[in-house]
């Protein structure tokens, strides 16, 4: 099997199109006619090189800022950026600060979004009836990941109201359970709902009543 080489280049002989280059059973495949000159393959090669982007395993030889070419080693489109080729990402423009109107690459806004992302924390909310007396809640295995990741803090409703977040926190090391203290301790028949989230989202907008 031939592997396809749309790369646009100039060699002095002449050009092997069935071997070298590869067919696609358009109408281009026959030009230029047998025994014409070599240097028609020439303009052949070109016009191939702007309907497949220079499609190719390997850089193309000939190109200028702005050329765009395929890698069929991996499927993805470059452009040459005055120095190398770099992914299109880098090219194309996306809104950035509505404000002011301006544009941004896709892969600047793509960078900006996982970091953005990767400052999300997960959320669990779960609730119950204590049996007994209970200065600690049991965390759901459900909810372990959440509890796990830092800057959460359990937030305890007891009763319908929610607890001052000092008297609530979890345990040392890996948390299993939420510790409580003070008047968050649960008495035998109370009702719990626990928010398990950031803490500035809650404290921020919540109000304590004593």
């Amino acid at each position: 099997m031939t592997l396809p080489d749309n790369r646009i280049k100039f060699p002095s002989t002449e050009v092997d199109f069935n071997n070298d280059v590869g067919t696609t059973g358009q109408d281009h495949d026959n030009y230029p006619e047998e025994d014409t000159q070599a240097r028609y393959d020439w303009i052949r090669l070109y016009l191939i090189g702007l309907l497949a982007n220079q499609a190719s395993y390997e850089e193309p030889v000939n190109y200028r800022q702005g050329s765009i070419w395929m890698n069929l080693t991996d499927g993805y489109f470059r452009f040459y950026n005055g120095s190398d080729f770099s992914p299109m990402a880098h090219a194309l423009g996306v809104p950035g600060d509505v404000a002011s109107a301006t544009e941004e690459s896709l892969y600047s806004w793509i960078v900006a979004a996982n970091e953005r992302l990767s400052s999300i924390r997960k959320n669990a909310t779960f609730s119950g009836v204590a049996n007994v007396d209970a200065s600690s809640i049991s965390i759901p295995d459900e909810a372990k990941d959440a509890a796990a990741d830092d800057g959460t803090h359990p937030f305890l409703y007891k009763n319908g109201r929610l607890v001052d977040p000092r008297l609530t926190s979890y345990n040392v090391g890996c948390p299993v359970v939420v510790e409580l203290t003070g008047n968050a301790v649960l008495s035998s028949g109370d009702t719990f709902t626990v928010i398990i989230q950031r803490m500035d989202t809650v404290v921020s907008e919540s109000v304590i009543i004593d």
